[in-house]
């Protein structure tokens, strides 16, 4: 149970740092000799989920089932030495909501999660670059059964368990291709070139490992279903850059 526990809340820790990216460029271009060259932008996307296990148990109970495609909004950046790129990425992982049947009870999925980019160069010619890249983190998904009844205060004491978040950690890995095409700005500037970044983002999220369930991120919960952050994302970004090529 402590193992479990320690890996839930480690997972937790790096899905709540989408900031990371925003840090990690900093610290990577420290040498006085390298220029401040990095990337930062803001994405929007998509992926896929593979909710079948969860769908069942959730049909089983006299429940709606949940939507695998889910809509992602976030942001990373790098620091670039070369062509060898470091940075991260965070993003929240949106779902869909549903009703019972008898509108009683409101079920809605969502989850986010962090990484730690290491990325190359592949390819830049033109303002275009192609950066194959490997990520490493951790994310959450919970489940939340919300009862939409309408109570009085007093039901409310009397009765107090009226909701209900399941939720999941889990450590994951996420290899990428992206192809950035930079802008640059016209003007002369002191501070070195710099311009607008605008791109698109494939690749594919996988968690090893089984799924540990919580309840009300308090007690553990035995028997769950399989749910992971686990499968195809596309992406579009826009964001800005400086230095470098």
């Amino acid at each position: 149970m402590r193992t479990r526990s320690l890996v839930r809340r480690a997972a937790a820790t790096l899905a709540a740092l989408p900031g990371l990216a925003l840090i990690a460029p900093a610290a990577f271009a420290q040498d006085p000799d390298e220029s401040d060259a990095g990337r930062g932008y803001f994405q929007i996307g998509y992926i896929g989920l593979d909710l079948d296990d969860l769908n069942d148990r959730l049909v089983g109970s006299d429940y709606p089932e949940l939507g695998g495609s889910f809509l992602t909004l976030g942001g990373g950046g790098y620091g670039e030495r070369g062509r060898l790129l470091i940075g991260g990425e965070g993003h929240a992982v949106l779902g869909s909501d549903e009703d019972t049947a008898d509108g009683g009870t409101k079920l809605s999925i969502s989850g986010g999660y962090g990484l730690f980019r290491l990325g190359y160069v592949a390819f830049s010619g033109d303002g275009a670059d192609i950066v194959p890249a490997l990520g490493i983190g951790g994310g959450i998904m919970t489940l939340d059964l919300v009862d939409r009844d309408l109570p009085t205060f007093d039901e409310v004491i009397e009765d107090p368990e009226r909701s209900s978040r399941l939720s999941t950690g889990m450590f994951l890995l996420d290899l990428s291709v992206a192809l950035h095409y930079r802008i640059t700005r016209e003007g002369d500037d002191e501070e070195g070139p710099r311009g607008l970044l605008v791109g698109v983002q494939g690749g594919y999220a996988f968690a090893p490992g089984d799924t540990s369930w919580t309840l009300d991120e308090v007690n553990d919960v035995s028997g769950g279903p399989q749910l992971q952050i686990e499968g195809l994302h596309v992406r579009v970004s826009i964001g800005g850059w400086r230095g470098g090529r």
